[in-house]
């Protein structure tokens, strides 16, 4: 916001301007206007004898030698300036270390730029034309720059040709580009929104660049705008970047920032017009935020965006969250084997409660009672239950709302099939006591319209208790399985004894009733779900290990919280959860379709299926997803690929119609806890997913990310352990996308934006799709494998745990190790450079330098006092101080350790891949596997 705030000052009069005329005048910077990288290369370069006038306006250098720029800020070079205050305090010395650098080179002439093409008939201006600027009604300025690119020597950041080019651009195009800006900033209070209709904009009377997207090619508007038809805003923004090199070359660094704070606005206040590609622009939007970030040093909340092991040492391309954040994916990579070795643990914990059992009953197939709201969602149990013991599980089953027809089982019909027979004959006393709504009789009608009074929590709970204690088979069973939204299911914990197997996937707030209390809610959750106990009367289970280590949005259960701050959005307890749920791989075994590649691989056009993202989580539907899925319409329509678009479409496939697609394409609008991407994995269809550098840039403008520039909120406490680092900007969901289970499946094939994608699509032969295929089915198989094992442990433990078949093991499971007392490595903290002291995440880096200035002030984040205090990282965690030769004695305690005991021995698959530290998958399918999938 603040950036935006001193664009918006910038850019006053240009506002104006655009707002009062259209299409805008043609402006230029004055003649005669001093520029530093304009003086650099005239007044000391080859151009300097070269007069600019009517028929050559603008010169830049070719041929210079590549080491001018570069010899720019050494002694004599003139480029000492760090001020933004224009060239002239520096262009004589410029001139002068120029000089002595350039003695080869020549100066060309670009001439004035075309006028705007005669619009008769109109040209096409689809995203493939602006990927490339290569059509003929772009002025030849830009071919030129992306050649010259593609072919300098080395680094072209440091060519004279490429800088000085990119100087003429960005001023030549100044003006267009500080209105394209401000006319883009009027989507800035959309980015946020789940869901954007652009309706109307044709009767706007200004030009936004939206229109390059919402408008087809033919639209007559463009008559009226055409002037906007030539601006080439992806090559803009490269030239800004390649500027801003030039610039802090000579010196100029603070002029540097200010062109990549430009060349950043450039692609939308919600990214949306984002279609840079590294293929042709030799650049990402992310080498731009991430040398920016360098410039910068200090994130929008005043903590260091770099640590000292992760600062660059100069201009350098982004290329993955562990290259580039060595520290931060560290401490990501600390809280994934946290959690794989805490799940490890309670395997172990249900295992041996299971093996304490009689031996009769681990033969006889369970008694088990199932609660699913809504019916759907017991496809998410049943499956497991069916294959584990077959038709001879005794099951009863109630639900709440409608039973629903064929058409609401999309999922799984064989579920409704073989649930059905199984429904409790008391399940009418729920139907007769829970009103349900007319719109969607599958969801409960709180406000009861037609009733006396609304229908209540309480009310709810008196229902659902009058129909359990009137059963007789559910007084027979063994253990409960609720398979609905969390609140749900805790609400139901109070009502029975039993214990009760509960399925976490969805939304856990969903469908709560207004008068649920908040703060009963979260304290609840907190004691229901936590085993550190050793109870087996409640076990939560998810299906994401970011969800289980790591809530998505910060929440304190530190009752200060509310004194100093007031209620905060932690006591809603969407999130609130202990230190760690347990998980598993949960495929989705309600799918029996797969892959059929002797129909899908009769074309190698297609057909491709691009996904709806479910229920929640659209991406699609965010404005950075529609100018996404847009563009790949349009350059998938250019190469003639055949892609279904079904979030564009009414249709409804079944899993049987998408098994006959090429490949399929996914795309949330969510970190983690999706199950398309798991459905799409079962049914062994090669499957296209961004990349992590993609989906971290994307959803980093949309929704709450949106929304909120820093995981810095009212709900974090200062110097807390709480899981979520306080990192801005994609910085925060490419933290938790090192978690997300979304890339613990391999054989995925990744794209890197549409234009990325498309060509993947094109490329991939028959036998790449046929070999992922047969890895993934491979993969599957062992998750399946291993999954079923923790079921049938877990509800035969807890089945004897509820006292009707012998009293069973009790163990005890430790705190999961990132919410240890202790942190004698110092895993979840933050190193110093000499290995003495271990500050808080908080602090963002581990340094005297500028520890004083940090928000957490001195106490945590300055080395020398933690030392100082004394207080030693084996008793407690950060800020703490590291024993002398502490890596030393990890080292000899590792070697006669496990995994378990030291990530540092974990199999690099197993931290990837696994769900737990007992499991590596087996990556490939032997050899002798045969051609057929």
């Amino acid at each position: 916001q603040q950036q935006q705030q001193h664009l918006h000052q910038q850019q006053q009069h240009q506002m104006q301007a655009s707002a009062t005329s259209e299409p805008l005048a043609e402006e230029r910077l004055p003649r005669g206007h001093t520029d530093p990288l304009h003086d650099f290369f005239v007044l000391g370069g080859p151009c300097r004898e070269v007069p600019t006038n009517v028929s050559c306006p603008e010169v830049f250098v070719v041929g210079m030698a590549p080491a001018a720029l570069a010899s720019a800020s050494a002694p004599g070079g003139g480029g000492t300036s760090n001020s933004s205050g224009g060239a002239g305090s520096s262009a004589a010395g410029a001139a002068g270390g120029a000089a002595t650098a350039a003695v080869n080179g020549e100066c060309r002439c670009i001439g004035e730029a075309p006028e705007p093409p005669a619009l008769t008939p109109l040209p096409s201006h689809l995203a493939t034309d602006y990927a490339t600027c290569d059509a003929e009604h772009f002025a030849p300025e830009w071919r030129t720059f992306r050649e010259l690119l593609r072919t300098a020597p080395g680094d072209p950041g440091l060519d004279a040709s490429v800088v000085s080019l990119a100087d003429v651009i960005v001023r030549r195009h100044a003006w267009r580009a500080v209105d394209w800006v401000a006319r883009s900033l009027r989507l800035m209070g959309t980015c946020s929104l789940p869901y954007i209709v652009f309706e109307g904009v044709r009767n706007d009377a200004r030009f936004m660049p939206l229109m390059h997207f919402v408008l087809n090619s033919t639209d007559p508007l463009w008559m009226k705008w055409g002037s906007w038809l030539g601006f080439c805003w992806p090559g803009y923004t490269a030239a800004l970047y390649f500027r801003a090199r030039g610039l802090d070359a000579i010196g100029h660094t603070e002029d540097a920032i200010e062109n990549l704070k430009l060349a950043k606005s450039m692609s939308g206040p919600c990214h949306e017009l984002d279609i840079l590609d590294p293929h042709v622009w030799l650049i990402s939007s992310l080498d731009v935020e991430f040398n920016l970030m360098r410039l910068q040093s200090i994130a929008e909340d005043g903590r260091p965006v770099f640590a000292h092991t992760e600062r660059p040492t100069g201009w350098a391309p982004y290329r993955s969250f562990g290259q580039s954040f060595p520290t931060k994916a560290q401490l990501a990579q600390a809280y994934v084997w946290s959690a794989l070795r805490q799940n490890t643990l309670y395997r172990h914990y249900y295992r041996a409660a299971a093996a304490a059992c009689p031996a009769e009953a681990a033969r006889a197939p369970p008694s088990l009672a199932l609660l699913a709201w809504p019916p759907v969602f017991s496809a998410f149990v049943a499956p497991q239950l069916f294959r584990l013991w077959g038709e001879a599980v005794r099951l009863i089953v109630f639900h709440l709302g409608m039973w629903g027809a064929d058409n609401h089982w999309e999922k799984c019909r064989e579920c409704r099939e073989k649930l059905e027979p199984r429904i409790a004959k008391e399940q009418a006393l729920l139907q007769d006591s829970i009103p349900l709504r007319k719109d969607n009789p599958m969801l409960i009608n709180w406000e009861n319209e037609d009733g006396p009074t609304r229908f209540t929590s309480m009310d709810l709970v008196a229902a659902v208790h009058r129909a359990f204690h009137s059963s007789d088979d559910f007084d027979d069973a063994g253990v409960l399985l609720c398979s609905s939204h969390l609140w749900m299911c805790l609400t139901i914990r109070m009502i029975t004894e039993k214990p009760m197997l509960i399925s976490d996937l969805a939304n856990p707030n969903a469908g709560r009733p207004l008068d649920m209390n908040y703060r009963w809610y979260t304290k609840t959750a907190m004691s229901t779900i936590n085993l550190g106990a050793s109870n087996l009367k409640t076990l939560v289970l998810r299906d994401e290990l970011l969800r289980a280590v790591l809530p998505t949005k910060g929440c304190t259960n530190d009752m200060d919280a509310e004194t100093s701050r007031g209620e905060v959005e932690c006591y809603d307890g969407s999130w609130e959860m202990p230190s760690f749920v347990p998980f598993g791989a949960q495929p989705s075994l309600y799918i029996s379709a797969r892959w059929q590649p002797e129909v899908a691989l009769a074309s190698a056009r297609g057909p491709f299926l691009a996904m709806r993202e479910g229920s929640a989580g659209k991406f699609s539907k965010t404005v950075r997803g529609q100018f996404f899925f847009q563009t790949f319409k349009d350059i998938s329509r250019f190469a003639n690929l055949d892609v279904t678009f079904l979030m564009f479409e009414r249709t409804r496939l079944s899993f049987e119609d998408m098994a006959r697609y090429r490949a399929a394409i996914s795309f949330p609008g969510i970190t983690n806890a999706k199950r398309v991407p798991h459905d799409l994995y079962i049914m062994e269809i090669p499957l296209y997913f961004p990349s992590k550098q993609l989906f971290s840039a994307a959803l980093a403008k949309t929704g709450y990310y949106a929304a909120v520039p820093c995981d810095n909120g009212p709900w974090r406490r200062e110097a807390a352990r709480d899981a979520v680092p306080p990192l801005c900007s994609w910085l925060r969901t490419a933290f938790q996308l090192e978690l997300s289970s979304f890339y613990r499946l391999p054989h995925m094939f990744f794209f890197d934006s549409s234009a990325d994608l498309a060509r993947r699509l094109a490329g991939a032969s028959d036998q790449e799709l046929r070999m992922a295929s047969r890895a993934m089915h491979h993969v599957s198989e062992q998750r399946i494998d291993d999954d079923l094992a923790f079921w049938q442990n877990a509800i035969l433990a807890m089945s004897c745990a509820s006292g009707r078949l012998g009293a069973s093991a009790q163990a005890s499971v430790p705190e999961p190790a990132h919410a240890s007392a202790s942190d004698p490595r110092c895993l979840f903290g933050i190193r110093s450079e000499d290995g003495a002291a271990c500050c808080a995440i908080d602090c963002g880096a581990c340094e005297e330098r500028r520890c004083l200035d940090l928000p957490l002030g001195p106490e945590d984040c300055c080395p020398s006092r933690l030392v100082s205090a004394g207080h030693s990282c084996a008793l407690h965690h950060a800020p703490c101080a590291l024993p002398p030769h502490a890596s030393d004695n990890a080292a000899e305690e590792a070697a006669s350790s496990t995994c378990e005991g030291d990530l540092e021995l974990c199999h690099p698959d197993v931290l990837q891949y696994s769900v737990h530290l007992d499991h590596r998958l087996k990556l490939f399918p032997p050899a002798s596997v045969g051609s057929a999938t």
